[in-house]
């Protein structure tokens, strides 16, 4: 009985040979066109199956699949051989009652084994030594003493993520490492494989996922001395607010910038970077200024200064750090898949990005544009999000349309955050059919407990890589379960269930300005609830299990692969008003008291930013004190601490010592609420 065989799923196949072999395959068998007169198990486990359209197909038992021999002419593996494969898998299914009681255990300990998470760490050295040459093997022993960070989730297909060394790679066959998909050049097994297997010991057998160091991490030396010029920079600001910090103060902050990337701290410099851009905002009159993004950016550098100082997390400091190739970085031709496009929503902009994943790497891009609101002063009425995303960007295409295409650009400029910018480099868009299974892991997931599994890894936003798309997702999907408008928390909820009968819910907020789009999404889920394929967005693990902030979904309502149809439920535009009888916009949402809590404190930081502490008044003092007590209500009195050093600094009647320095607590309490925020 071949394990192997028996072991692969479509998508496996699709890896080994190609999606067009695997579909040509399937439809031939569901059709009879060609139908299997002899199949033939060797001693050895080879199997030899002759055909009806005269091809004989020999899968020897001592090679990978890819070695497999066929009569046709084709010089690769070929659709007669995963025919065969197929063809296999169904005669073992339809025959299991006919096995004797030794063969049936074993088939039924490899349909446990195919359905349940296992560990590569299980693998033996021989093993590998037998499976991978010497060479090879030599290689993965230089990687491990050089140091390496790896990502591992364990499940029904374990997956392994090189940090710096950029490459993915996934695990076929339970125990067999022969079957495994890596993003890097070589064949299978890759000298990524032994790495991948020892990372796997060393990660402890109650977790199914997490990270794992291997050898010595890059040593870096943390700059305590520049953490401390940059926290009383801080202080500065936050005692002159912008307001009345001259533009030589920002001259210290680009100083520093260059310092913290001479001295390899890649994230805290693009802080600073991006904190002299909110003063570029501020002194050029630009609706995106945000003092809230000011508050939030401050306390994202502390915890990272403070992370990195200390010796407790088991964060990676890689992450924490960054690295030299998380510089910007110069690209060549390169092809890009889009996966939908989503927004965010800022206090006077809004940013509609399509979300792009790299053909040959796997890296998420996003490419978009921020658009200014007009303020409720202007007297203008803001543009619905369907016209926004009709703006065009390159050559005649518009975001939207960039979600739904193949994007091939000449050459670009990809920034530390992976944000793409084009200039006037060349660029080309073509419509693509969505054939998402053919995305690259880690961003495709095989199901929802591949996702959770990597989501619960993850670390808080301020302690992982500045980049898009570390919680950005694509799963195939099998059906939807239940689909709604819910006019208590105005938005579309609908259960979805994968194709392991897992479930997670889709969450997508209905606004005035997305009434087209959300409409859209609520018909074709409830028009076609067995004709989802693929979900694709922002995902993260809430009280009621995976929750899915969707970007774009796919449905196939002809049962044809090459007609299928992308809903993007923020930027579509919806005429047919028929479609679906649910009134949206009836109510308001109730507001959660911790998320008023979380928008009053960030919100009143920021205004401590932007007016500073030598300006503040006797109701900027109350305001504090309200929401200290509203704090203390909500139980978060140890953790408000700092808040309530801020409404002691903000007193004065109250004497403080001389060498206290009165910015300190905001900077504390922009930590607080930073935290407060990515806990939510």
């Amino acid at each position: 009985m071949r394990r192997d065989l028996l072991s692969l799923t479509e998508e496996d196949l699709a890896s080994i040979g190609t999606r067009g072999h695997v579909r040509r395959a399937q439809k031939t068998l569901e059709n009879h066109k060609a139908e299997c007169t002899s199949l033939e198990e060797q001693e050895d486990g080879t199997l030899v199956l002759l055909w009806s359209d005269d091809v004989t197909c020999t899968l020897f038992a001592d090679r990978v699949l890819a070695d497999a021999g066929c009569t046709c002419p084709a010089p690769n593996i070929c659709r007669h051989i995963i025919r065969s494969v197929l063809h296999y898998q169904q005669h073992m299914a339809d025959h299991v009652g006919e096995l004797g009681e030794e063969e049936a255990a074993a088939a039924a300990e490899i349909a446990i084994a195919a359905s349940e998470p296992w560990d590569p760490g299980a693998i033996t050295d021989e093993a590998l030594e037998e499976a991978l040459s010497k060479v090879k093997m030599r290689k993965a022993h230089k990687h491990q003493r050089d140091g390496a960070v790896v990502e591992l989730v364990r499940g029904r297909k374990p997956l392994a993520t090189f940090h710096k060394l950029g490459f993915t790679l996934r695990f076929q066959v339970p125990g067999d490492v022969r079957y495994t998909r890596c993003d890097c050049v070589d064949d299978a097994p890759c000298e990524h494989v032994p790495l991948a297997v020892w990372a796997f010991r060393e990660l402890p057998e109650d977790k199914q996922s997490g990270f794992v160091t291997m050898g010595h991490e890059e040593e870096i030396e943390t700059p305590t001395e520049l953490f401390a010029k940059v926290a009383h920079q801080f202080g500065e600001l936050v005692e002159h607010g912008f307001t009345g910090t001259p533009p030589a103060a920002m001259d210290r902050f680009e100083q520093l910038e260059a310092k913290l990337r001479d001295a390899e701290m890649v994230w805290p410099a693009s802080i600073i970077a991006d904190i002299r851009q909110q003063y570029q905002h501020y002194t050029g009159h630009d609706a995106r200024f945000s003092p809230t993004d000011i508050a939030n950016l401050v306390g994202e550098f502390m915890i990272r200064a403070q992370a990195l100082e200390g010796d407790q997390t088991e964060v990676p400091s890689l992450f924490i750090r960054g690295s030299s190739d998380d510089m910007n970085s110069k690209m060549g031709q390169t092809v890009f898949v889009g996966m939908g496009c989503s927004v965010t929503k800022r206090k006077q902009s809004i940013v509609v990005q399509a979300m792009l994943q790299d053909k040959k790497t796997g890296k998420v891009v996003a490419l978009g544009h921020e658009f200014v609101d007009p303020s409720e002063d202007d007297n203008i009425e803001a543009s619905p999000l369907h016209e926004l995303g009709s703006k065009l960007v390159i050559q005649g295409r518009d975001l939207a349309s960039l979600g739904r295409s193949q994007l091939v650009l000449k050459k670009a400029t990809l920034g530390a955050d992976h944000g793409l910018e084009l200039g006037r480099a060349r660029a080309s868009a073509y419509q693509q059919t969505y054939k998402w299974e053919e995305l690259l892991a880690p961003v495709f997931a095989e199901d929802f407990d591949e996702v959770r599994a990597k989501l619960q890894a993850l670390p808080p936003a301020s302690l992982r890589p500045r980049r898009v798309g570390e919680d950005f997702h694509v799963v195939p999907i099998k059906r939807v379960q239940r689909a709604s408008f819910s006019v208590r928390d105005q938005a579309i909820m609908a259960t979805i269930v994968d194709d392991h009968d897992h479930t997670a819910l889709i969450y997508h907020p209905y606004t005035d300005r997305n009434r087209q789009g959300t409409e859209r999404l609520l018909a074709m889920l409830e028009r076609y609830p067995d004709k989802i394929k693929f979900v694709s967005g922002t995902m993260h693990v809430g009280a009621h299990g995976l929750i899915i902030e969707p970007a774009g979904l796919v449905f196939d309502p002809d049962d044809d692969p090459d007609a299928r149809i992308l809903v993007q439920p923020w930027v579509d535009p919806f005429i047919d008003r028929s479609a679906t009888d649910t009134e949206l916009g009836a109510a308001r949402p109730p507001l959660d008291p911790i998320d008023m809590f979380r928008s009053e404190l960030s919100q009143s930081l920021g205004e401590l930013y932007l007016l500073g502490l030598n300006h503040v008044d006797e109701q900027t003092r109350k305001r504090f004190e309200r929401l200290l007590a509203f704090g203390v209500k909500l139980g978060m009195r140890e953790m408000l601490a700092p808040l309530a050093d801020v409404v002691t600094t903000l007193d004065p009647d109250h004497q403080m010592p001389g060498d206290h320095e009165p910015g300190v607590a905001v900077l504390e309490t922009s930590v607080v609420s930073k935290l407060l925020q990515e806990l939510a």
